[in-house]
This record gives structure tokens, sequence and C-alpha cells, in this order.
């Protein structure tokens, strides 16, 4: 839910920001960095008038504490998790102004390893991700977006040597970038 304030408040502070860019925008190739789904590095190239192909990668490293508890007995672990995924996808333009509104449909895969405790896991994720967002340039050639939708994943993988599969419905996902374009 925090992520979903923190977008939110995102895109209203810009969409309070004045006007400072020209009529020129989402023109030619842009490079994003982003974080949240989607989050990383891509490249933007615009088609047309209204369309826009992304295309990226995401590498990211994570650790953390667990706490379980399994017939009375309590188990702490450390966890290392490392994460790469590639992404591709569509963008359409409702509207392009210096505040653009835009529906995208994206497509990401993911492999994704985990050490805990002697124990190690692994697994590959496909996920779709459509979603609903906003660009607000604040120069010609800049500019920081947001958006929010809905996440459809399954994976499947090892756990301790078990396969196992599953299917989940992200609700909401939440991304935000910022862009140059040249």
């Amino acid at each position: 839910m925090q992520y979903l304030s923190l977008g939110i408040g995102i895109i209203l502070s810009i969409s309070s920001f004045s006007a400072l860019a020209d009529d020129s925008n989402q023109s030619g190739l842009g490079a994003a960095f982003g974080v949240g789904a989607g989050g990383g590095f891509s490249i933007k190239k615009t088609l047309g008038d209204t369309n826009q192909l992304l295309a990226g990668f995401n590498l990211s490293q994570g650790q953390y504490q667990n706490q379980s508890t399994f017939n009375g007995t309590t188990t702490n672990t450390n966890s290392i998790g490392n994460a790469y995924s590639m992404q591709v996808g569509i963008r359409h333009f409702l509207t392009k102004e210096k505040l653009s509104n835009f529906v995208q449909l994206s497509i990401v895969g993911s492999y994704v390893t985990n050490s805990s405790s002697g124990i190690s896991t692994s697994y590959k994720s496909f996920s779709i991700l459509p979603g609903y967002g906003v660009e607000y340039f604040i120069a010609p050639n800049f500019s920081i977006e947001g958006t929010v939708g809905l996440g459809l994943h399954y994976s499947s993988g090892d756990y301790s040597d078990n396969n196992s599969t599953s299917k989940n419905i992200q609700l909401p996902f939440v991304g935000t970038a910022i862009t140059y374009y040249w």
C-alpha cells in the first residue's frame, strides 16, 4: 500500500509542476532509469505519432532476514538473492502533451536465485503487466513518469531439490522512471 501511495503522490506532484517543455515531446529514442515494476534501464523508441516500443533489463541483489515457526520451533534465516530480468513492451499515448497519458503492455522474463542457510533456490518467472501512466516533461527532452497497473505472474523453479510452480496476481504494481530523449 505504501508503494501505491508513493506512486500516486509522485504522479500528483509531477502534474502540479509548471509547464517548462516545448511541444516536441517523446520524439526519437529515449533512455530511462526507473524503480518499481519495469524498473532498471530501458530504451524507448517512438513509433509514429502515438506509440513507443520499450525494451530493457534489470539486475538486482537483495539481502533480508526471515523468521518462521513450524511445530513450535522458531527458525531465523538470512537470505541473499539475485534477480535478472528482461522486459519488452508497447506504449500507446492517449494524449501527447507536456503531461501525457498512456496505456502500456509489458512482458517481463526473470531469473531469480536465492541462498538461505545453505538451501539454494532458483526460479524462472514470466509476467504480463498491463498499466496506465502519465509522463510529464520538465524540459524539452527530459521527463518523469509514473505507472500503475495489474501484474499477472507465472513462475516455476527448484526449492531444495523440489520443483514448484506458482501463479499470482499483483495488485497493483507501481513504477516510476526518468527519461532522456534524443
